[in-house]
């Protein structure tokens, strides 16, 4: 006797039953593929977010560093390309320039459709005092005759310094030695020059000593008659003429002097952090029509300038510091 199925239903045939059993597993599959679409596409969206997020943050650093570096070489040449103006004419120069660079500035991002930026000059927080030879001449006292021995920052206006540069004319430099001793808050650094062969030669000889040691002794080729050192950093215009420099050695507040003076001849450059107006007033303000052979002039030492990046998901404003001298920006 065959039985039926129980309740009296008939039960599906076997070939039925595997294509539902099929059908239930592409659906599944489908689902699963469905939902790995959504979250990978979620996931990959939220990475570009972050992604984006994290350029414009990269762009607004490297604008920011940038424009402060800029700013600092903007400065730094407007202080040296003239030295007969005032401070306003000064803070008028470097107003113009940083207007010239931002609008360079500009146009380089908006060629590249990422940004509008701006950088535009604020205000001079302190300026300096800058001490200059603009003209060939030996390094004497414009104060004194002969005046072959005297202090250019005596021990009772000892400052700051940031830039020492000098333009040494060969030719009228004699085989005898000069003397720049400078004086630091500890120790002192003396720069001992002449020229090389007894006179005739074509290099200035240059040695550097602390209070008991020759740290260095080179010799220092010149182009065209002429040799540029660098006091402060401790370098020259040729080859082979690196010595220790007073920014690298010396700790501030300084002094300098000259001894035979009448040795050495050519042009020269002090930047001090001496208030412009209270500074120095023993030498004559430096004026197209000046005939004195050292004169003072006005220089930005530290000032500041505003910044502004702005783009389609991120937006920036900073008043940036900006010092010229002594320290990087």
């Amino acid at each position: 006797m065959v039985t039926g199925p129980l309740g009296g239903e008939r039960s599906l045939p076997s070939d039925r039953r595997g294509q539902l059993l099929l059908i239930g597993a592409l659906v599944i599959a489908l689902v699963v593929v469905v939902l790995a679409m959504v979250v990978n596409t979620v996931l990959f969206t939220e990475n570009a977010g972050t992604e984006r997020v994290s350029a414009e943050v990269n762009g607004v650093d490297a604008f920011s560093f940038e424009a402060g570096k800029a700013t600092r070489s903007v400065l730094l040449r407007v202080n040296h390309e003239a030295h007969d103006r005032s401070v306003d004419q000064l803070n008028e120069n470097v107003t113009e320039s940083i207007a010239g660079y931002n609008e360079v500035l500009g146009r380089s991002h908006a060629m590249s459709g990422t940004a509008y930026v701006n950088v535009s000059y604020n205000t001079t927080f302190h300026n300096g005092t800058r001490l200059v030879q603009p003209s060939d001449g030996n390094f004497t006292s414009p104060h004194t005759a002969p005046g072959t021995n005297w202090p250019v920052i005596s021990p009772s206006n000892e400052t700051d310094v940031g830039w020492f540069l000098l333009n040494v004319n060969l030719r009228n430099t004699t085989a005898d030695h000069a003397w720049i001793n400078t004086s630091g808050s500890s120790e002192g650094l003396n720069f001992r020059m002449n020229r090389s062969d007894g006179g005739d030669g074509n290099n200035l000889s240059l040695a550097v000593y602390n209070s008991s040691t020759n740290l260095d002794s080179v010799n220092c080729t010149s182009t065209g008659g002429r040799i540029l050192l660098d006091l402060y950093e401790g370098t020259g215009s040729s080859e082979n003429c690196s010595f220790t420099g007073i920014g690298e050695y010396l700790d501030p507040k300084y002094d300098i002097s000259l001894e035979g003076g009448d040795n050495v001849a050519g042009k020269y450059s002090i930047v001090t952090d001496s208030t412009w107006n209270a500074s120095f007033t023993s030498f004559d303000r430096c004026r197209a029509t000046s005939t004195v052979p050292l004169c003072r002039s006005p220089v930005v030492w530290n000032g500041s300038v505003d910044l502004t990046y702005q783009s389609a998901t991120a937006q920036y404003a900073q008043q940036r510091n900006v010092t010229v001298y002594g320290e990087e920006t």
